[in-house]
């Protein structure tokens, strides 16, 4: 399947639920409420790409390129998101609970007002990449109960991000950083 074959039957708001779109290049496509769900879109290209509004549950995004695309209010529950990059993507008020997370990329993305819920945060290994959101606009996102083993959130903007169920304990962070968070240290 192209590129624009793909997009002409989003615009028609054809289902491509549990089809094959691995490796595709969809760089800059205009995907906005695509339904996506249980879609392989491992190592697929999405820079750039308008995906506001898609279905991407169960979806297999693995090794995907998704630097700088805009995932806005976006249903990505239940995914596969290991190794992902979602450099400088938008997405705010987007859906992420129960996704898998794995050396994910979210450096300098907008996570504003984003329901992470649960989320399963996984080392490759001893040495393995950190989920990483380093430089992340959290702002007013919630975390679920969750140990957030092997994330790095490193200057990025935790304010009034919902952290109170979190376990920080394995946790790259800066004690300022959760000034602003609530957490349960904030409450007592």
């Amino acid at each position: 399947m192209t590129k624009s074959e793909v997009v002409a039957l989003v615009e028609v708001g054809e289902s491509f639920q549990g089809k094959d779109l691995s490796n595709l290049n969809l760089q800059g496509a205009d995907l906005s409420g695509a339904e996506f769900a249980c879609v392989n879109l491992t190592g697929a290209n999405l820079e750039n790409a308008n995906l506001s509004g898609a279905n991407l549950n169960g979806a297999i995004l693995r090794k995907a390129n998704l630097r700088g695309a805009c995932l806005r209010q976006a249903y990505i529950v239940g995914a596969d998101l290991r190794e992902a990059n979602f450099e400088n993507a938008i997405l705010d008020e987007a859906f992420l609970s129960g996704a898998h997370l794995q050396a994910t990329c979210f450096r300098r993305a907008s996570l504003k007002n984003t329901m992470i819920g649960c989320p399963e945060f996984e080392l490759s290994d001893l040495f393995g990449e950190l989920v990483d959101f380093t430089d992340a606009d959290l702002e007013n996102a919630v975390f679920g109960e969750v140990t957030l083993r092997g994330v790095n959130l490193l200057r990025a903007n935790l304010k009034h991000t919902y952290l109170y169920e979190a376990d920080l304990l394995e946790t790259v962070v800066e004690k300022e950083q959760l000034e602003q968070a609530i957490t349960k240290q904030a409450v007592q």
